[in-house]
């Protein structure tokens, strides 16, 4: 039975386009709708009543998107069981380091720096995953695996040996298997691809640092040597001789100021080499501070630009919009897409057997590990396990009066990374929620909006 009586949600949220279009878009649902100029008198008439009459509403949309709400309906709840189903999200989710070697040795990372990180993953550490994953097969819905390092190709025996017996535990069980990898593509042939392939990697990260000028400079091989066109001549002959689906080349470009002032090459080379393959995208990332050898530069480097800046500049210079990978976009504007680790069951396991929270920071904060490997068994800590999975639960924000009346908070914690309240909560300080959305956060929020729509990407409503 339909409700006859309806009211706004209290998690919509209006700007204008550059046509002077009303977009709408509500942060529970993550849904996004656009209206033309002439129908602005209609919107303001609907969304300021308290109550609606469900017959007077001519498109279903705004109901179906969540627009409009059921009178009696209570949003907080409905807000708070996001936050829960983050937490208990029922996949087994493990980012697996075949290794903390690596064949790169990039000026900005701290591998160029720190060349005692050797570890190799165990065969004991190796038979410990696959046997937690046999043990807790029965209570999840599947596995996702993903591959990280160092470089893990260089570890392809070991990504074989697991991804035949954890595939094998989940046909038996019939439960779903998914995997993706970050690689610097240097290994990445047509042969591995391939393999990779039969073994449901599906999902691949690979870093182009610009063209090969800049690239080169930043990434090159331990010996000194350039790596670019091995690179980009292993993804060609990919896209040229793999016809394969289900598969998507998310192509990372890390951006100091000489990648920026050649982009617009960059980009042109990007459409001239890979368009109309839209299994390879690009997007874009600001140089970290990863401890590298030139981390003084990289501090001083970007100052006046963020990372939603950089993107909408490159998105400004592509002639096939579609080539720029807006996946990340989207993530921001989802309800609850936040980090993964905050999810029970979900774990990055370093070559030594550690199992972290974490896959960035676990070598620096010790806060960040919850367990590890031991005689052939997971062994967690419950209580360091509860401050990412029970205590950031976020009832504290749902609660907090700061946040009540803002539009914003079902998204809020796809802004957060848990890291700096685990920090908080390890060390026993106290911990007061910042809110994550001044105007700096709100001119990110509309500018993402904006090149979804430039994109065409949102649909237009006839009438209300």
């Amino acid at each position: 039975m339909q409700a006859a009586l309806l009211k706004p949600s209290k998690f919509n949220s209006f700007i204008k386009n550059e046509k002077n279009e009303t977009i709408m878009y509500n942060s529970l649902t993550g849904n996004l709708v656009k209206f033309s100029e002439n129908m602005e008198n209609m919107i303001q008439e609907i969304f300021s009543k308290d109550i609606i009459n469900r017959s007077d509403i001519k498109n279903e949309e705004l109901i179906t998107k969540g627009f409009l709400i059921p009178s009696f309906s209570n949003e907080n709840l409905m807000l708070n069981s996001v936050y829960t189903d983050i937490i208990s999200e029922p996949m087994l989710n493990l980012t697996i380091l075949t290794t903390e070697k690596c064949n790169f040795r990039c000026n900005y990372c701290f591998e160029n720096n720190y060349n005692h990180h050797t570890q190799e993953m165990s065969l004991e550490v190796e038979d410990a995953i696959v046997d937690f994953v046999r043990k807790n097969i029965g209570s999840v819905r599947g596995v996702d695996i993903g591959w990280f390092g160092g470089e893990p190709l260089m570890r392809m025996d070991i990504i074989r040996d697991i991804s035949q017996k954890i595939i094998a535990i989940c046909k038996e069980n019939k439960k779903l298997y998914c995997a993706s990898i970050s690689t610097n593509g240097y290994l990445l042939t047509p042969e591995v691809f391939k393999e990779l392939y039969k073994y449901r990697v599906f999902e691949y990260q690979v870093t182009l640092d610009g063209l090969s000028e800049t690239h080169d400079k930043s990434r090159f091989l331990a010996n000194g040597k350039p790596t670019f066109d091995v690179i980009i001549n292993n993804l060609k002959a990919i896209k040229e001789t793999c016809p394969t689906e289900h598969v998507n080349f998310s192509i990372r470009t890390n951006c100091d100021q000489n990648v920026i002032t050649n982009l617009q090459d960059f980009i042109q080379f990007f459409e001239d080499t890979f368009f109309p393959d839209m299994r390879f995208k690009v997007y874009f990332a600001l140089v970290k501070d990863l401890g590298g050898s030139i981390s003084s530069q990289v501090k001083k480097s970007f100052l006046k630009i963020d990372e939603i800046q950089l993107a909408e500049k490159a998105f400004s210079l592509f002639t096939h919009k579609e080539c720029f990978d807006l996946r990340y976009c989207f993530g921001r504007l989802l309800p609850g897409n936040g980090c993964g680790y905050m999810k029970k069951g979900t774990y990055a396991v370093s070559p030594n057997g550690l199992l972290s929270k974490c896959s960035t920071h676990f070598q620096n904060y010790s806060f960040c590990n919850v367990g590890e490997i031991k005689n052939g068994k997971f062994i967690t800590d419950p209580y360091m396990e509860a401050l990412w999975t029970y205590d950031l639960n976020y009832n504290d924000m749902l609660d907090d009066k700061i946040c009540a009346g803002c539009t914003m908070k079902p998204i809020c914690i796809s802004y957060f990374c848990p890291v700096n309240k685990v920090k908080c909560l390890f060390e026993g300080k106290d911990y007061s929620f910042v809110c994550l959305w001044g105007e700096k956060e709100k001119k990110i929020w509309e500018k993402l909006i904006i090149m979804l729509d430039q994109a065409g990407k949102i649909n237009s409503l006839s009438s209300c």
